[in-house]
């Protein structure tokens, strides 16, 4: 194996990790996302009450 092969696994190692990072982010926040910061009262998600 020479230094080529090495470095494509690296970069293929890379991918991976990145698209496993980004589907447990976006899972993470998908709880987040629908009112982060709204203040619609209108909206049927809206939980906040003041």
């Amino acid at each position: 194996m020479d230094f080529q092969q090495i470095i494509v696994y690296l970069i293929g190692a890379a991918v991976v990790a990145w698209l496993i990072r980004a589907i447990v982010r976006g899972y993470r926040a998908r709880k987040y996302a629908k009112c982060s910061g709204c203040e619609d009262s209108s909206c049927p998600y809206h939980t906040n009450k003041k």
